[in-house]
């Protein structure tokens, strides 16, 4: 596996993802190595969940986007040496890179060790920004994403809508992408809801929950518009949790709003305090305007919260109206806030969709089914005819993945 990020650094969903499925994968018995950027806090290398991690040094991540294609580079040439290096002491049948900033190093190492190459395409450049690519940086990563799509033997799409971008953007053939949804951890028991969290003005107060990167394709500013009429309705507070670069903007539409003080910005929470969090809301909301999949909405029904979710992306297909959550139409407040409304006045409607949306996420989304669909699509291209053995020698390999990155960064 090889990823930009896992814990403890978690940028996004990836870092959960990856970490649940190596220890999902490690579990049934296979024998899982783990190839991501070095943490501080973390040791260089490390057995997780009898997952082997292997954090290569090298920079972290830059804070600002101008440069993150350079920081790409850079990553990706630290990563050849210790994936050559654990190839000579490990044998193993596929390499599975995560997303596009993976992917020089996933190419090299595939022709390096002539094993098939398997790629998740968590999201695209193109989806991010609503169908178009707004500067320079951003062809480039829709480049090296289709260099990715284009060098890989299998995909994986954690939805339909995803698979279907695939499809549109890089002229991809079904045959090659498999749908399989990301997993979720499920509770034994249902959340035991934490009433004194936050400090509750009054009984009759309701909390709404928002997690996820404050990015304006994440549709926060919906939620806020949203809020004032239903406090109108119904006593309410608003905890976000997350950071991002819409952060700002955000906090200056609250602080102008008449219900700043009925915004709380809780900034990243660790999953220890996720959990206290969710325990704690009436209602988790995600806005999204661009939602390749849906991961906040997955963990609010895992956590037994009741959902509502813009129909858009994968929650269209992660939330069923009425039965595991309900849906409004993206970008539109007014019909978000009777949505709201609808949740927090009807105390029945809230328990059918947190009960349902429990029973859905641990039948359809926990780590054991994700697990078994993982490995089933890498036994479409391991060990039969349809496995690709890579042309060339290591030199030949280690060249054509220079010669790319230097036509990417100029």
């Amino acid at each position: 596996m090889l990823t930009w990020e896992f814990p403890p650094r978690i940028v996004g969903g990836l870092s959960t993802h990856v970490a649940g499925l190596s220890r999902a994968l490690a579990a049934m018995g296979h024998r899982i190595h783990v190839l991501t950027v070095g943490q501080p806090e973390a040791p260089t290398e490390a057995w997780v969940d009898g997952v082997h991690v292997l954090r290569v040094p090298s920079p972290l991540p830059p804070t600002e986007p101008a440069g993150l294609i350079p920081w790409v580079v850079r990553f990706n040439t630290d990563l050849l040496d210790p994936g050559v290096d654990l190839l000579g002491t490990e044998g193993f049948d596929l390499i599975h890179a995560h997303d596009w900033l993976v992917a020089p190093a996933a190419i090299g190492l595939s022709g390096l060790c002539r094993r098939p190459l398997v790629a998740t395409i968590h999201a695209t450049e193109r989806g991010r920004h609503q169908g178009y690519l707004p500067g320079p940086e951003n062809e480039v990563i829709h480049r090296i994403e289709r260099w990715l799509v284009e060098g890989a033997d299998r995909l994986i799409a954690c939805s339909r809508f995803m698979a279907g971008q695939l499809w549109r953007e890089f002229d991809t053939s079904s045959l090659k992408v498999d749908v399989i949804p990301n997993g979720t951890v499920v509770p034994h028991a249902p959340r035991r809801p934490v009433h004194g969290y936050g400090a509750r003005r009054s009984p009759e107060e309701r909390l709404i929950l928002f997690v996820g990167r404050l990015e304006f394709e994440k549709g926060v500013q919906t939620l806020l518009e949203a809020l004032p009429a239903v406090h109108a309705q119904v006593p309410v507070r608003l905890l976000i949790a997350g950071t991002g670069t819409y952060e700002p903007c955000l906090r200056d539409r609250v602080r102008c709003s008449e219900l700043s003080e009925r915004v709380h910005f809780l900034g990243f929470c660790p999953q220890e305090q996720l959990h206290v969090v969710r325990a704690a809301a009436d209602l988790c909301v995600v806005p999204s305007l661009y939602e390749p999949y849906g991961m906040a909405a997955v963990e609010a029904m895992a956590a037994g919260v009741p959902c509502i979710a813009a129909h858009t992306g994968g929650l269209a297909e992660v939330i069923s109206p009425g039965r595991t959550g309900l849906l409004f139409r993206p970008g539109d407040p007014a019909t978000l806030a009777a949505q709201m409304i609808r949740v927090l006045s009807q105390p029945d409607l809230a328990r059918t969709l947190a009960e349902g949306g429990r029973r859905e996420a641990a039948t359809r989304f926990g780590w054991g089914s994700v697990a078994r669909a993982t490995i089933a699509a890498y036994g479409r291209i391991v060990g039969g005819a349809s496995a690709v053995l890579r042309q060339g020698n290591g030199h030949a390999a280690r060249g054509v993945v220079g010669g790319r990155l230097a036509e990417f960064t100029t």
